[in-house]
């Protein structure tokens, strides 16, 4: 439920906009035939005055408008401490009665005095108690009757009836002989279309009749002063009533003759309030108007106009009015030479069921969808719509009630005090209602479709404003013509004071949020707020037609897109409006709080189901860029129609698996109204997908899922559903791309209408996001993202939710934004080139405590966050409300809970707010500023008030802040790598001044007092520029990898294949190459290991991708010779001999140290390998292996220690193996010795041999 406001600024908002709207609430300003205003835009004065509520206020002809004494230091006011108004005639005047218009702060003591001197005054009138205030609601009117003369007149006030606050009237009228009344007929006035009649009505054209047609016909009005100033006063005979308008143009005044006439004049019996331009207009359906007289030259008076025209309906249509005030007639009389026959045959369409009528085939939408057809009576009808109109908030029954294209309703007597046979029905919740024409035309309602506030006190309603409308959610009308002809239904009707009772003509859409009317024509006039005031928080209007008057009333804030009005009354906090034809001008914001804009940035209408041929279709309306104004086409060029068959009509006992199958078979889904509990997301991913949802259709994860997951593709479209957080907390329970999507059109973008968002409420449901959108180019069209404040599982640590939208793509555009009450920050937008038209939030009501809701250092979390880093986003028309709730707070006692700002964003001339205004509601703590610093503190003890507003944001000139950075080295090397350290210098443009902070590498931030020095690694520097009022200006990062330390290189020989081997090493940016240089020759690029043969040095270095160079080093290689064995070899021995970097050849090996020649070798790539034998006779010790070449040189040499020979043997040459022992001497004795042996292992098998055989 919406917090009720504070009861002295509720009563003020809410009774000027009942007086604009003329409803009961609100007294009339009375006047007679014979004086008339004279202190009306005249110059007036005050003691004092408080905020806008200057003495100037009280005598501009606005009921909406008032003059308020100071009461913010001293609320004494007494005789010798009075309060006063004063007003300046201009002139001495006769004085016949004086009307006072209080507020709900009046005086219960005062007098009303005159002068000529505004010194020397005359009292004329004294009061000294408040009991002839006729009161109604907070409105008090009271006329005194005592006469003077003077110039200047005024209010002297001793006593306070409020002792809280100070004496405050809405109006203060003097009235006189001396006005501007006039008197007869106009002379032919310049520029006038028809000619005039005598006086009477009875002069003039001598063929035509003097009895008036217009006598006691119904009349209606496109607004009311007053119920005493009713269109029907001016059709009445008496010359002392009439018809009193709002002060606003355009107005007009309706007359329905019965049938159609052939019109030969009229009489305009103007009040003093007279049309200085207006024309005299005919029709035959109340619809279609014909000029048949115009005049912008009109001076009042009465007028008696010879005029040729034909029609059932008349009217004044007045474009300019002559005063201040609006339009007033006393009579409006019109001639006819009698019935012409033109009557309009389809205006007797709907009082009589069609028996002809036979109804499309319609596909299975289940039982929760009624279709309506031209066949069924009125009284059928009206029980269909009465039989679905009565469910609870939270109830779980939903309904979708369908028109097919006919006329319903009556509508020959358009009277709503005594109209029958009509169509009026309320809309309650969860229920949508929809025509199935291809234009809203299609479908003729003659009655209402209405929504009316709760009373809370139906003895006297005025008096409990709350909650009237603040809970009227979850419900829809569309694409119907409605001729309004409102009257109470159900219970309301038999009440004392009913809400169903409306000015003639007019229709009443008493909602709030989730609530919105899309493509509907009104053929009369709106209203949007309760008969006797009562609160309303927000609503929508797209793609609609409202012939006559809007009127705001309570209204706190609203959003009208790309429609058509006759007119708009009144405003509260936050009205706007998006290429709306006949929008009011923005050019005094706040007085009053309109924000508008020529054309919608990006739009898209919703899809829609309706029949076409006698088949049923679903339309997908294309997207616009800088629209206005109505687009009903259902051609190719408007849009696509897609068949029936191309949709899966999902009911609610489909589980998700089902549904998901469908969709990746390439269907689009209706989504039948109920209640759908998903065990996994609804899976998007072909683009152009169309989701359409029927009578608030409910999706509810149940396992921590998301409900709605779009894939990486563009164009989809997602209407009408609503999404209940489930018990297990989910991530996000809409996602419009994944992470870093990529698909996206301008052209065609994905788009979300009238989706809303519950967390709590119905039942317990938790969520870190609401929804969160990845894509580019998206739009967000009339969503309603809502924490619950009341209902079922609602509490601080009970429906948990950070975020109600996150925006990360570019390019996404939200149009009709409602987002309240979640615990972080309402939305987030880190995407660039975002725009938002129209954003209402309100603040958590549920904080324990400030510690408890602290973003960072700040106090609390601004509604609307846009990133630092973001440097394009432009917004319109923001409401942000608190009502920080004591009873919900730490031991339910006032915490004093504040946000620092309503909208925080970087100070950049290219993110951009305009309009903007914060409101305290009620309870404790409050907003300290608008946006960033800027803006007044709204709150209870607030010297400025409990509302603030920003015209613009930043102020004009503010530059656009740039952080710059320098690098020492200037640039990376070709790897991307710097060469370290680095020196990093930043700097700013635009806000020279700019405080600047730095975090490197995620560390806390610090000033920047000089150049940052960067060593090995990767780092990002992030850097922040703030204004001198600590708000951010721009956000930059440097980022960039450091390596200031060289690589690491060896060298190592490779003997066996006689080459050299480098390898380098790199810990930072790795090695880029290797280089090295034989015998101090050029360097060359190291890529295979080097073969080499002689003697050389090798030098050789390596190098980093930064750039860094090791220190030079080498490596000798030189031609070796390994022995093997190279040690204790005997005379004889075999010795292996291996080579390397050998210069290829031939070679000998010689054998020191007496040099004896044992063999040869040759060298081919640098080795050699071959074998000798250590000659006899060598002797034992040391010595050296020599290889040779062809000119005797030594290339290489290698040790060789040689051991004695055996004991007995004799050098010479050896032929066995130095490790046997056996090597030969020469004796015979070794024959012999074998012999004897042989003959001794003969011997042995001969006796083994006869030992066996016995």
């Amino acid at each position: 439920m919406r917090p009720r406001r504070s009861t002295k600024v509720v009563t003020l908002l809410t009774t000027a906009a009942l007086t604009l709207a003329g409803l009961s609430l609100i007294g009339s300003l009375p006047a007679n035939a014979a004086d008339a205003p004279l202190s009306q835009g005249k110059t007036a004065t005050a003691s004092s005055s408080n905020g806008g509520n200057t003495a100037d206020k009280a005598v501009d002809g606005d009921l909406g408008t008032r003059w308020e004494a100071d009461w913010g230091t001293d609320t004494t006011v007494d005789a010798d401490h009075p309060e006063w108004l004063q007003v300046d005639l201009g002139s001495s005047a006769d004085i016949g009665s004086v009307t006072l218009v209080w507020e709900t702060a009046d005086a219960s003591a005062y007098t009303v005095q005159t002068s000529d001197d505004a010194s020397n005054w005359t009292t004329i009138d004294t009061v000294t108690d408040a009991s002839g205030i006729s009161w109604s609601g907070s409105q008090g009117t009271q006329t005194l009757t005592g006469t003077g003369h003077g110039r200047y007149v005024r209010v002297l006030m001793t006593a306070r009836g409020d002792g809280s606050y100070g004496p405050s009237l809405w109006e203060f009228q003097v009235w006189g002989p001396d006005g501007d009344g006039g008197t007869g007929g106009n002379a032919g006035d310049p520029g006038d279309t028809g000619g005039t009649r005598g006086a009477g009505g009875a002069g003039g054209d001598a063929t035509c009749p003097t009895t008036n047609i217009a006598l006691n016909q119904p009349a209606k009005a496109s607004s009311v002063q007053s119920d005493a100033n009713a269109a029907s006063a001016a059709v009445d005979g008496n010359a002392t009533t009439r018809w009193s308008s709002a002060a606003s143009d355009p107005q007009w005044l309706q007359v329905d003759l019965g049938s159609s006439q052939a019109i030969c004049g009229v009489s305009i019996a103007w009040e003093a309030a007279y049309a200085s331009a207006f024309e005299v207009q005919t029709s035959e359906n109340g619809t279609d108007w014909t000029d048949i007289y115009s005049t912008t030259t009109s001076t009042g008076g009465t007028q008696n106009l010879d005029v040729t025209g034909s029609g059932r309906f008349i009217r004044i249509y007045g474009t300019a009015r002559g005063t201040t005030y609006g339009y007033s007639v006393y009579e409006f009389q019109v001639f006819s030479t009698g019935a012409d026959g033109n009557d309009d045959p389809t205006l007797n369409a709907g009082c009589q069921p069609d028996g002809s009528y036979v109804a499309p085939a319609a596909p299975d939408f289940g039982d929760n969808v009624v279709i309506l057809d031209p066949s069924m009576t009125n009284a059928q009808i009206n029980a269909k719509l009465a039989a679905v109109s009565n469910e609870d908030e939270f109830s779980t029954n939903r309904h979708q009630v369908y028109f097919l294209p006919g006329t319903y309703g009556c509508g020959t007597d358009t009277d709503n005090t005594t109209a029958t046979n009509i169509i009026n029905a309320d809309v309650g919740f969860y229920e949508s209602v929809a025509g199935l024409g291809a234009s809203p035309d299609d479908v003729t309602i003659n009655g209402a479709l209405h929504v009316e506030p709760v009373q809370s006190d139906p003895t006297q309603p005025w008096a409990a404003q709350s909650p009237g409308s603040l809970d009227n959610f979850w419900r829809s009308l569309s694409n119907v013509k409605i001729n309004p002809i409102q009257q109470p239904v159900g219970d309301d009707a038999s009440r004392q004071y009913p809400e169903g009772v409306t000015d003639q003509n007019t229709m009443r859409w008493a909602v709030s949020q989730a609530s919105p009317l899309r493509r509907v024509d009104i053929t009369g006039n709106l209203t949007l707020f309760g008969r006797f005031g009562a609160y309303a928080s927000g609503g929508y209007l797209a793609d609609s037609k409202v012939a006559g008057q809007v009127v705001n009333g309570s209204q706190q804030q609203w959003y009208t897109r790309d429609s058509e009005i006759g007119s708009w009354s009144s405003a509260v906090w936050n009205q706007v409006f998006s290429g709306v034809t006949g929008a009011p001008s923005d050019t005094t914001y706040p007085s009053p709080a309109y924000t508008t804009l020529s054309t919608t940035p990006e739009s898209r209408e919703a899809p829609f189901l309706y029949v076409d041929g006698g088949e049923y279709r679903v339309f997908v309306p294309n997207a616009r860029q800088n629209a206005s104004g109505v687009d009903w086409s259902t051609d190719a060029s408007a849009g696509t129609s897609l068949p029936i068959g191309s949709f899966f009509i999902a009911k609610p006992s489909d589980s998700a698996q089902t549904i998901n199958a469908q969709l990746a078979a390439g269907k689009n889904l209706i989504i039948t109204p109920g209640v759908y509990d998903l065990s996994e997301s609804l899976k998007v991913t072909r683009a152009d997908t169309v989701i359409l949802g029927q009578g608030e259709a409910t999706l509810s994860p149940t396992n921590g899922n998301a409900a709605i997951e779009i894939g990486d593709v563009k164009g989809v479209k997602v209407t009408g559903v609503t999404i209940d957080a489930g018990a297990t907390t989910s991530d996000v329970l809409i996602q419009v791309g994944p992470k870093d999507a990529t698909a996206s059109d301008p052209a065609d973008p994905t788009t979300l209408s009238d989706v809303f968002v519950r967390i709590g409420g119905a039942h317990a449901g938790s969520v870190k996001t609401a929804i969160v959108v990845n894509s580019d180019n998206v739009l967000l069209d009339d969503i309603w993202s809502w924490r619950a404040d009341h209902g079922t599982g609602v509490g601080w640590t009970t429906n948990t939710a950070e975020h109600g939208l996150v925006v990360n793509g570019d390019h996404v555009t939200a149009t009709g934004l409602f987002v309240e009450h979640y615990q972080q920050a309402q939305v987030v937008w880190n995407g660039n080139d975002g725009t938002t038209v129209f954003y209402q939030s309100e603040l958590p009501y549920d904080p324990p405590t400030q510690a408890d809701w602290m973003d960072g250092t700040r106090d609390g979390y601004a509604s609307y966050q846009v990133a630092d880093t973001v440097t394009s986003h432009d917004a319109y028309g923001l409401g942000i409300y608190s009502f920080f709730d004591p009873t919900r707070e730490k031991d339910g006692v006032d915490q004093n809970v504040f946000a620092a700002s309503a909208i925080q964003a970087p100070v950049n001339p290219n993110v951009t707010f305009h309009h903007v205004v914060t409101q305290f509601l009620n309870g404790g703590g409050g907003i300290q500023h608008g946006v960033n610093s800027t803006g007044d503190t709204v709150s209870a003890t607030s010297p400025t008030g409990s509302t603030a507003y920003i015209v613009d944001y930043p102020a004009a000139g503010t530059p656009a802040t740039a952080i710059t950075f320098a690098t020492s080295p200037a640039a990376p090397a070709a790897s991307g790598w710097y060469r370290g350290p680095v020196s990093l210098t930043v700097g700013v443009t635009g806000d020279d001044s700019a405080a600047l902070t730095a975090s490197v590498d995620g560390a806390d931030a610090t000033p920047v007092t000089g150049a940052l020095t960067l060593g090995d690694g990767d780092h990002t520097v992030t850097v922040t520029a703030k204004d001198a009022d600590g708000d951010v200006e721009a956000v930059a990062s440097w980022t960039g990898k450091v390596d200031g330390t060289a690589p690491t290189v060896s060298a190592s020989r490779d003997a066996e294949n006689s080459t050299v081997q480098l390898t380098a090493g790199d810990s930072g940016s790795g090695v880029a190459g290797i280089e090295y240089a034989v015998d101090g020759g050029a360097w060359q690029p190291y890529s295979a290991p080097v073969a080499l043969t002689g003697t050389h040095t090798v030098a050789y270095r390596a190098t980093d991708a930064a750039g860094n160079v090791s220190k030079d080093a080498s490596i000798d290689v030189a031609p070796a010779i390994v022995l093997s064995p190279a040690g204790s070899v005997r005379p004889g021995s075999t010795v292996n001999l291996t080579g390397s970097f050998v210069p290829d050849g031939a070679y000998s090996l010689v054998l020191h140290s007496t040099p004896a020649t044992v063999g040869a070798a040759k060298a081919t790539g640098g080795a050699v390998s071959t074998a000798f034998v250590v000659p006899a006779g060598t002797d034992a010790g040391s010595h050296v292996v020599q290889l040779v070449d062809a000119d005797g040189n030594v290339v290489a040499s290698a040790p060789l220690t040689v051991t004695a020979a055996a004991t007995g043997t004799t050098s010479g040459t050896a032929t066995g193996d130095s490790t046997s022992g056996l090597a030969s001497t020469g004796s015979d004795l070794a024959m012999p010795l074998i012999v004897t042996v042989l003959l001794l292992l003969l011997g042995a098998a001969a006796i083994l041999l006869r030992r066996r055989r016995a």
